[in-house]
């Protein structure tokens, strides 16, 4: 909030220190999706903890742990089933009329 005392240097500063702000959280999100650790638990079932989900998920031989990062061959698997889920593809046809 801008009030009439401000300076114009201190309303630069604040715009430097918002953008900073948001600088920080868009490199934490990209450096998650690079590590595999962007995916939220809507694929989970019902029920089950998302981490007991990525543990038994995991390939057999992969013995990292899930916080650390989904393996490769999890990453891509979840990635082609939120790529083809009907939730997300309808949100990009802009044609979709689901009460037709």
């Amino acid at each position: 909030m801008v009030t009439s005392t401000s300076t114009p240097g201190s309303m630069v500063m604040e715009v430097i220190c918002f953008t900073n702000e948001r600088a920080v959280v868009v490199m934490e999100r990209m450096s998650n999706k690079l590590t595999g650790r962007d995916f939220s638990c809507s694929s989970v079932p019902p029920g089950v903890s998302q981490h007991g989900a990525d543990y038994n998920a995991m390939p057999s031989g992969d013995a990292r742990e899930p916080e650390h990062g989904l393996s490769v061959k999890l990453q891509v698997q979840k990635l082609i089933l939120q790529a083809s889920s009907h939730e997300n593809l309808c949100q990009n046809y802009v044609g979709w009329c689901p009460f037709w």
